[in-house]
Parts: C-alpha cells; structure tokens; sequence
C-alpha cells in the first residue's frame, strides 16, 4: 500500500540520520504535502541543551523510534480503515508531557471518528516529523482544509482552532514557503497559491463556513506547501 510504502521511507530516512530533507506523503488519491524537514541534534555528552521537548520512559524525542513505530502502527491501520479511538492510548501516553503532540493527538481521534482517513494520514505523517525534527509544521492551506472538515462535522471548537493557527502563521509562513518552494519547485506559481489561501480565509471571515470536497482536497494537498517552526 502507498500509505505504508512512504511511512517506511520516511522511518529509513530518520535512521539514516540525513540533515536535510523533503517529505512527500501520499495517500490513496496519490495527492501529495510538501515538508520541509531539518533533524535536530539530539541530547549528548557534549550538548546537553538540544531540544528535548517531548519525552517517553526510554528515548529523548525529537527523535524517538518508539513513538515512530507506534506512528507507523496507526497510519497502517488507518489505511485499512481499521483505526479505532482505543487504538491512541499508547501514543496518547508518549505524548502526555508535550503540549503541541497531545493536542494534535486529540484532533487526529476527532478526524478518526468520522473517518476522515485522508486527514489522518497528514496528521500523523506531519507528527512524524515533529517527533524526528523537534519542530512543529507550519502549514496555513492544510489548516484551512481541516477547517472546512471540522465544520462540517459540527466540531466547531476544532475548526476554529485550525482557523486561528493558519491566521497566526499566515505572514510568517510566506517568505519560509516561498524560499522553499524557489528550492524544490513545489508550484509554478507561489503567488496564486498563496492568493487562494487568501481568499478562502477571507470566505470564512465573510461567514462562509463551507467549501467543494474539490477546494478542501486542493487546500489538504497543492495548496499545502509546509515548513517548520524553528521558533519553537
């Protein structure tokens, strides 16, 4: 399966320990989200003061095998839609202490709820990240897509909080996503994505709370030029 073939990849990379990186995800409508990934140094003798935001029993994270492999183990399972809300307890247990991958937890088990598999699949992959770099991603199109899925769940609570995280970065995430995408060549037109995310949060902010499952995929995927926040 696609799902499984990139989450493997991506677990080969970590290993191998590669400083810099592009992660591209695939789902089963083989869209794509653009990463951009930089590994952090890890704790050592000689640097004690490398980010240790997140930590389990065993491991130091950012970089955490035990909490890839269980990463691994639920985008596995959301591919055979067998993913169930008892299926988070060990993640949701790593995670505890850290306030940014227990609240992404939460919002993946929401999506999973409603079967929203896509969604999860880019939740967790973007965790993956997270826990192999130590930062979060910014990623203002794909907010806006959970936005979009959230209310038409009624989960309101969830939308607005993806709704005010793609406000927030929105500025900021310009210039970071522009220089990557001079690099990689994600979009041959960086300005007319970054207007159509415009105008989508200008829709909301006008009261419309509803988009096509075609600009919602869009938003989830070619609209999805993602960076880290180094600034956490």
């Amino acid at each position: 399966m696609k799902q499984a073939i990139y989450i493997l990849i991506l677990a080969s990379i970590t290993l191998l320990g590669i400083v810099a990186c592009t992660l591209q995800v695939k789902d089963n409508a083989n869209s794509t989200i653009n990463v951009t990934s930089n590994k952090t140094e890890l704790p050592s003798a000689t640097n004690p003061q490398a980010n240790t935001s997140m930590q389990d029993s065993s491991q130091s994270l950012p970089f955490n095998q035990t909490a890839l492999n269980e990463l691994n183990r639920l985008n596995h399972l959301n591919s055979l839609g067998y993913l169930n809300q008892s299926d988070f307890s060990k993640i949701e247990k790593m995670f505890a202490n850290d306030t940014y991958a227990s609240g992404e937890i939460t919002e993946i088990e929401a999506l999973s709820k409603y079967h929203e598999y896509e969604h999860v699949f880019h939740g967790l992959s973007f965790l993956m990240d997270y826990v192999t770099t130590g930062y979060p991603v910014i990623c203002p199109g794909h907010s806006i897509s959970h936005y979009y899925v959230y209310m038409r769940h009624n989960e309101t609570g969830f939308a607005n909080d993806n709704l005010q995280d793609a406000e927030q970065n929105f500025e900021r995430w310009i210039p970071m996503a522009k220089a990557y995408n001079e690099q990689y060549n994600v979009t041959a037109d960086f300005n007319a994505t970054v207007s159509r995310i415009q105008d989508d949060m200008m829709n909301i902010e006008n009261g419309n709370s509803t988009a096509t499952d075609d600009e919602i995929e869009w938003l989830a995927t070619e609209g999805s030029i993602c960076v880290d926040d180094k600034s956490k």
